[in-house]
């Protein structure tokens, strides 16, 4: 076993196993099982999207050397440990209804473990600082309350489509992750990803998402006639196509319909997947 399994890896795996304690304690709590793994994936998702953001302007980097050959797909592994982990403890706040003290004690406790990985050098800071995780937190923790509590009731559409917006950034985004690390796609114009070009790409990305998930899901919920759906989807297609022109998007060669056909098929299903979790009633 490689060295920087024990000097690196270890660690975030350790935090992974908090993550699976945690969602043990939520779920053994709730009786809308489905429901909450739901409204989590959906947490996920916003705190996601604020990571890109932070990525994109070079604020730090993770090292659990699982992918030690690329850095940049390496952060990305660390970055799902730290976004699946502080939105679980944000559900399980909201779940046991903790006051609101238990806020700042846990966002303290991620201030420590932040602190420890830059001892251990299995995380690195640029221009971004420890107390700003620490002074964030008890925000996500209110949000993921208050997240929390909508769910509990009936979702109100605006709602519904916002969650499973973000449900799918969380879902879909990884998705599309996997298809990069296998060298089919990426954003830009290329899988490297200087550091120069990783704001570049985390804005062609979220614009991406924004556009692509927010069209589907209109698809998906709305009455219009099937040939207008497979019209959207046609669409969809040269959309890719122009972007992959303009060098907005990589495909290696030979892969553009496949992988076309692939993110937009499960894109279709995982707002299926989302409409079924959150359990909603359907008009008409």
């Amino acid at each position: 076993m490689p060295s920087s399994f024990w000097s690196n890896t270890i660690w975030y795996i350790l935090l992974g196993v908090t993550i699976l304690i945690e969602l043990i304690f939520i779920l053994v709590k709730v009786r809308n099982k489905w429901r909450v793994l739901a409204l989590y994936i959906s947490l996920a998702g916003l705190v996601f999207s604020y990571e890109i953001l932070i990525g994109g302007l070079h604020a730090y980097q993770y090292f659990p050397k699982i992918i030690p050959h690329s850095l940049y797909d390496d952060g990305v592994v660390g970055n799902y440990f730290s976004q699946f982990s502080v939105s679980a403890t944000a559900i399980l706040i909201a779940v046991y209804k903790l006051k609101y003290y238990w806020y700042f004690i846990f966002a303290l406790a991620y201030g420590f473990i932040e602190e420890l990985f830059l001892k251990l050098g299995i995380y690195a800071q640029y221009w971004y600082r420890t107390w700003m995780t620490v002074a964030s937190l008890p925000l996500l923790f209110w949000i993921g309350k208050k997240v929390y509590e909508s769910g509990s009731k009936h979702i109100k559409p605006i709602l519904l489509y916002l969650y499973i917006f973000l449900g799918l950034i969380t879902l879909q985004a990884h998705t599309m992750w996997i298809f990069r690390m296998l060298g089919i796609f990426s954003f830009g114009s290329s899988l490297d990803v200087p550091t120069e070009r990783a704001g570049t790409d985390a804005l062609i990305s979220l614009i991406y998402y924004l556009i692509m998930f927010s069209t589907m899901i209109a698809i998906y919920f709305s009455k219009i006639k099937w040939w207008w759906k497979v019209s959207t989807i046609v669409g969809f297609y040269i959309a890719h196509y122009i972007a992959f022109k303009l060098q907005l998007i990589y495909y290696k060669e030979g892969w553009f319909l496949a992988y076309t056909t692939i993110a937009n098929t499960s894109l279709y299903f995982y707002i299926f997947l989302f409409d079924k979790l959150y359990g909603q009633p359907r008009k008409g």
